[in-house]
C-alpha cells in the first residue's frame, strides 16, 4: 500500500502533479515551517531559519505560487526528479528555463536550482541568455537562485542582469547555499535534502534523512505523547521515494544495515515494513 503522508503536510492533488515527493507544496508554507524547530536552538538551526525566512520573503512577493496544471509541468517536475542519472550544465539550464516556463517557481525547484548550478557551474552561464529576456517574477525567481548558487559564472551572470535597487539591495544579503550542511529542523529543511539528491545524486542527502530519522525516534522515545510532524514527513517521503526510485530504495536499506541493532530496527520498522491501508 502507498504509504499517507501526514496530514498537516499533504501537498494538493495539484502539487503532485509535478512528478517527485515533497512535504512542501509551495514557497509560501516555508513561512510557517520556519517557525518549527526544536525547544533548543542552536546556531546552526538559527541560520536555516534566516535562510527560510530570506526566501519566504521573496515567495511571498512573487505571485506564481498557483499550483501546475499542465502537462508541461508535469513533465519537468518528472525530469528534475531523475536529472541527475543524466547530469550536465547544459540539462541543468534547460530544466531551469523550463521551470519558469511551467510557473514552477517553487522553495524546492529553486533550491534544486542552486544544487544543480553548483555542480555543474557552466550551466549559470548556459542559462543566462534565457534570464536577459525574463521579467518580473521570472526575473526576480532567478536572481536569487543565481545568489544562492554563489559560483562565479552565477554571480557574472547576476552582474550582467538589469535589476532595480530594492531586489539588488536584497540579493547582496544572501549567501551561497548548501543544504546539507544545515539541519533538518523542518519539512522545509527536509524538502532541501531531496532536491540536493534529484539534483547531484550525492547520496549523503538521503543518509542525512535516515539520521535525521533516527534522532528523531530516539527524541520521541522520550515523549511518547508528542506529535513530531517533521519525523513522521521524513518517514512518509523517504517510504514515498523508496517505491519511485530504485536507487533511493537501496541507499536506504544498505545505510539501516549500517546501525546498530537498536536504531536498525526501529528504522526497518518505520521504512521497510509493509503499511496497513
Amino acid at each position: 500500500p502507498k504509504p499517507t503522508p501526514p496530514s498537516s503536510t499533504l501537498p494538493t492533488a495539484n502539487y503532485l502533479k509535478t512528478g517527485f515527493i515533497m512535504t512542501e507544496p509551495d514557497f509560501q508554507t516555508t513561512s510557517s515551517a520556519g517557525s518549527r524547530s526544536s525547544e533548543t536552538s542552536t546556531l546552526k538551526e538559527t541560520t536555516m531559519k534566516k535562510i527560510l525566512v530570506s526566501i519566504t520573503v521573496l515567495l511571498l512577493s512573487l505571485h506564481a505560487t498557483a499550483a501546475p496544471q499542465s502537462d508541461s509541468a508535469y513533465k519537468v517536475g518528472k525530469d528534475i526528479a531523475v536529472f541527475y542519472k543524466n547530469p550536465s550544465a547544459e540539462r541543468a539550464a534547460s530544466l531551469m528555463d523550463q521551470i519558469v516556463k511551467a510557473n514552477l517557481m517553487r522553495n524546492t525547484t529553486l533550491v534544486w536550482g542552486t544544487q544543480a548550478l553548483q555542480k555543474y557551474p557552466q550551466g549559470s552561464t548556459i542559462w543566462c541568455d534565457n534570464i536577459r529576456t525574463y521579467q518580473g517574477d521570472a526575473l526576480t525567481f532567478s536572481a536569487y537562485t543565481l545568489a544562492l548558487t554563489g559560483t562565479s559564472q552565477a554571480q557574472t551572470c547576476l552582474d550582467s542582469l538589469t535589476l532595480n535597487t530594492e531586489l539588488k539591495n536584497n540579493l547582496k544579503e544572501n549567501k551561497s547555499f548548501h543544504p546539507l550542511q544545515e539541519p533538518i529542523i523542518s519539512p522545509a529543511s527536509l524538502d532541501f535534502h531531496w532536491v540536493t539528491y534529484f539534483a547531484t545524486g550525492n547520496p549523503k542527502a538521503v543518509e542525512r534523512i535516515v539520521d535525521y530519522i533516527i534522532k528523531a525516534q530516539t527524541a520521541a522515545a522520550q515523549r511518547p505523547n508528542h506529535v513530531d510532524l517533521t519525523l513522521a514527513s521524513a518517514i512518509w517521503s523517504t517510504r514515498s521515494n523508496m517505491e519511485q526510485d530504485t536507487a533511493i530504495d537501496s541507499i536506504v536499506r544498505q545505510y539501516i544495515q549500517k546501525q546498530p541493532e537498536a536504531s536498525k530496527n526501529r528504522l526497518e520498522q518505520a521504512l521497510l515494513a509493509p503499511q496497513d491501508d
